[in-house]
């Protein structure tokens, strides 16, 4: 009898659904396949290993990650993608979890949800993305590749710029009208880790543009900082008042769509001061 085809590791976000999904499939096949069948021939020395993996109690190592791809014949992208499954589980900082999650979206982008979220995780991570929706709201805007990349500089190419106008269509926050771009109303999730790791990035990409513009002209640029004390209980206050200003500030600078250059307004609040563990 030919045997069954695999769960599509593709369809799985994390590893351990995804061996979950193995391990019963081949038990269906065969009752008296366990995890001692499984971790023989990937070559663990232990059931125990592979339980803790799927468990989550034991980081999927690349090693573990490179034997089970050789137990379940993975191969191509499939293999790839339980490597950067293994590289996500891994990760110590915010940077490695969002490339990891990246190569993961890059590696599904044959499935429709997952090109979806692919195009949505380039919108929040890339700087230019939500600078060219601004401009296409400025009166007069044309798609002019060769004019944008070179206003916008920072080595941006015409076909990030193609690319870019594409997504903010297929996002629904651009659309056609009488033969030219305008913006629309179109909805963007940030709801998940996925995304959480996109913003990551774009706000390091911006804050190091905060950084060089430190070297511009006084009057190009505004640099404030306020270094207070706050009680616990009031930092959610102070995030709502911070929150409130940037979407006050929005809505006055939205009523004109006059011609001009595209600003960043960062608003950054941190701890300088590390919190003091009360002694027993």
């Amino acid at each position: 009898m030919r045997s069954p085809v695999l769960p599509d590791i593709l369809k799985y976000e994390t590893h351990q659904s995804f061996l979950r999904a193995v391990l019963a499939q081949k038990k269906l096949k065969n009752s008296a396949f366990g995890l001692r069948s499984f971790a023989k021939k990937a070559g663990f020395g232990s059931p125990a290993s592979i339980s803790m993996i799927i468990n989550g109690q034991r980081k999927l190592t690349l090693s573990a990650a490179d034997k089970i791809s050789n137990a379940l014949s993975l191969t191509g992208k499939r293999r790839r993608y339980l490597m950067s499954l293994a590289k996500l589980d891994l990760a110590r900082t915010q940077e490695e979890q969002a490339r990891a999650r990246h190569e993961l979206l890059a590696l599904r982008r044959g499935l429709e949800e997952a090109q979806i979220k692919l195009t949505q995780f380039r919108f929040l991570s890339e700087w230019y993305y939500p600078a060219l929706y601004v401009l296409v709201g400025m009166d007069g805007f044309k798609p002019d590749y060769d004019l944008i990349s070179r206003r916008m500089g920072r080595g941006l190419s015409q076909e990030n710029i193609k690319t870019a106008l594409q997504d903010l269509v297929t996002l629904g926050l651009v659309k056609e009208d009488q033969g030219r771009l305008i913006q629309s109303d179109g909805p963007i999730g940030t709801g998940d880790k996925v995304y959480d790791s996109a913003i990551y990035l774009y706000h390091k990409q911006m804050i190091g543009f905060a950084l060089q513009a430190l070297e511009m002209p006084r009057e190009a640029r505004e640099m404030n900082g306020l270094t207070v004390s706050i009680p616990k209980k009031q930092l959610p206050v102070v995030k709502e008042k911070i929150r409130a200003f940037r979407k006050d500030l929005n809505g006055f600078l939205s009523q004109d769509n006059s011609p001009g250059e595209v600003y960043q307004i960062n608003i950054q609040l941190f701890p300088l001061t590390q919190e003091q563990k009360s002694e027993d």
